[in-house]
């Protein structure tokens, strides 16, 4: 499994919780960051459901093109949306 918070000072226990969690206002910065350094096969499978991604993609979509790292994969991600 990948570790989306590898330079973030918080466990992966925790971070996990937080996403279970969306009235956490971390909620929408590690919705992003899942999305944005995650493989997307391990995305739903270890981090977010489908139902979430489809109800929050909209309103996090600025948090993933900021990152360097996920604005080269919103694409994809815009791609699945209608799909999913």
């Amino acid at each position: 499994m990948t570790n989306p918070i590898w330079d973030m000072k918080i466990g992966l226990k925790e971070f996990k919780r937080v996403l279970k969690q969306p009235s956490d206002r971390r909620f929408p910065l590690f919705l992003a960051r899942v999305l944005s350094r995650v493989p997307f096969f391990e995305v739903f499978h270890g981090f977010i459901t489908p139902r979430q991604f489809k109800k929050y993609f909209g309103k996090i979509k600025p948090l993933i093109r900021t990152d360097p790292i996920g604005a080269g994969r919103l694409e994809f991600w815009e791609w699945l949306y209608p799909r999913v």
